[in-house]
């Protein structure tokens, strides 16, 4: 198996982590809400109560922990299914 790497940004600018996830191939599943709400609540506390850099960055630290173990591939859309047919297919010129 190969290893991926998945970046995120956690910015007051930046596109939701389904979003990103979603740019990247993969999803968040059914934590995708959650961990949405928990970056807006660590943007919310940083910029609300001036909550000083080292507990932000623990803050994230945490999150990301969370975004690690939810991350799982995107399924793909464009699917080709196996045909039991033995028949060539036609080709019209």
């Amino acid at each position: 198996m190969q290893k991926q790497t998945v970046s995120f940004d956690y910015g007051v600018l930046c596109d939701a982590l389904e979003v990103q996830a979603r740019q990247q191939g993969f999803t968040l599943g059914k934590n995708a809400d959650e961990l949405e709400s928990c970056r807006q609540a660590a943007i919310a506390l940083r910029f609300g109560v001036n909550l000083p850099d080292s507990i932000y960055d623990k803050i994230l630290q945490r999150i990301q922990k969370r975004v690690v173990k939810a991350i799982k591939a995107a399924p793909q859309k464009n699917k080709v299914e196996k045909s039991n047919s033995t028949q060539q297919p036609q080709v019209k010129m």
